[in-house]
């Protein structure tokens, strides 16, 4: 039996090194686009989070200053609107048609 020169053990080695470091490789890249993917839906969720609510601020603001509609659904919208913390000139008119 032959015995391996010390140059053939380092090359063995180097071989070794490679595979192993190409599979490092590949694990943090697969984690980096995991949590970029992860990332990119939570921000996509907190714009739709963000548009959610203007959006059901807006339609509160709608109905509470519309004289039209009956007092008692304008009252209503009112609780709704001071209950989510929404802070405008239309908090003081809730505050008003809640005397009412």
């Amino acid at each position: 039996m032959k015995k391996e020169s010390l140059l053939d053990k380092l090359k063995k080695y180097k071989e070794l090194y490679s595979v192993i470091a190409f599979f490092i490789a590949l694990v943090i890249s697969s984690i980096w686009i995991i949590f970029q993917t992860y990332q990119d839906v939570l921000d996509k969720y907190e714009e739709l989070l963000v548009t959610n609510k203007t959006t059901q601020q807006m339609a509160l603001k709608s109905v509470i200053w519309n004289d039209e509609i009956p007092l008692a659904e304008r009252a209503s919208a009112c609780d709704v609107y001071l209950g989510a913390g929404f802070n405008s000139m239309t908090k003081k008119h809730c505050e008003s048609i809640l005397k009412e």
